[in-house]
């Protein structure tokens, strides 16, 4: 392994025989070679890179400093002993490396926000990469799965929405129109762009599959308080008892919007949604004078009561939402400005 400049995995191997033998001549020989060749060529590299002072440099650097770290900690848990014998020393990769990340980061997304400012199919499947490759640096980047999925569909030539049931438990048979149509009004996609009735005879660039993995409905609840309002008046006092009442129900849903590419059917990116559709109505029944009562308790009054929604009706209203909420991921920036 050495020989073939394979140090980390002649690192790895020497490591695993100290930790589990006590420290022999021979398998310190070999740490102490892998270790410091290893850590050279990575730094040898580095130097080489910073030298060319070239923007596209720094996912490099920072993989390798990332890799340097690793490498570092591998030493750090062995016994005293071997530390001592390869005279190792340790060193602040973690600085290094988290500046390297930032550098990284910033360089591959200004790569891909100038691509898709031309939005090519093939501008954006080379943004797509560079997102990907910025994803692994750091996937807390913000908004990075809206600028993937962005990248996807300009560099897809046909799409399909498609809506999976996984869930278990029966939803209305409008479910998936109702989400559809909500999906194409917050997209704002071109029209022709989506096929919703998938054609099997086509040759889709990009499935996007909405799946549905759980979803419950709340239980009507209906709170009530009694309370008493007074209004003095020159000879008598205006008195009204209000019982006013709140009424809830809601649906929670999980899903999965899942970016399902041309090449072997593969999932490319697969963003996890949670769905809260809720039903909330307050009113008041005011027995007595209402005069006596407060202009909030009047306008409460005024509202009446209003039924619960059936299940249907809220499922109906989660999948709009759902909806919404896939479609908000896509939306056309530019043309929302407009």
């Amino acid at each position: 392994m050495f020989e073939a400049g394979r140090y980390d995995q002649a690192l790895e191997l020497a490591s695993g025989r100290i930790e589990k033998k006590c420290c022999r001549t021979e398998d310190l020989h070999f740490l102490n070679q892998s270790y410091h060749a290893a850590s050279q060529a990575d730094y040898e590299r580095i130097v080489v890179l910073k030298e060319s002072g070239q923007p596209d440099i720094w996912p490099e650097i920072y993989h390798r400093t990332k890799l340097m770290r690793k490498r570092q900690n591998v030493v750090l848990a062995l016994p005293e002993e071997a530390r001592e014998a390869i005279r190792f020393q340790t060193v602040d990769f973690e600085t290094e490396e988290a500046a390297a990340r930032q550098k990284a980061s910033m360089y591959l997304f200004t790569l891909a926000d100038e691509l898709m400012h031309v939005e090519t199919p093939e501008n954006a499947h080379e943004a797509f990469r560079a997102l990907e490759a910025l994803k692994q640096i750091d996937g807390s980047f913000p908004q990075i799965d809206q600028l993937m999925i962005k990248a996807l569909v300009v560099g897809a030539h046909d799409i399909s929405f498609e809506l999976v049931n996984s869930s278990g438990k029966s939803l209305p048979a409008d479910f998936a129109s109702a989400a559809a149509t909500s999906f194409t009004a917050k997209s704002k996609l071109p029209e022709g762009k989506v096929d919703y009735a998938i054609k099997k005879d086509k040759s889709y660039g990009l499935r996007i599959i909405l799946r549905i993995l759980a979803f419950d409905i709340s239980p009507e609840k209906m709170a009530t308080t009694t309370y008493t309002e007074k209004r003095p008046q020159a000879d008598q006092e205006d008195v009204a008892q209000v019982v006013e009442l709140n009424l809830e129900k809601s649906v929670t849903l999980n899903a999965r919007l899942a970016f399902v590419g041309q090449h072997a059917n593969t999932t490319v990116l697969s963003v996890p949604l949670d769905v809260y559709t809720g039903f909330k109505h307050n009113f008041a029944v005011i027995r007595g004078d209402a005069s006596a009562c407060s202009e909030r308790t009047r306008k409460l009054a005024d509202q009446g009561p209003r039924p619960f929604p059936s299940d249907f009706a809220m499922l109906l209203q989660a999948a709009r939402d759902l909806g919404a909420t896939s479609g908000t991921l896509i939306v056309d920036e530019t043309n929302e400005k407009e």
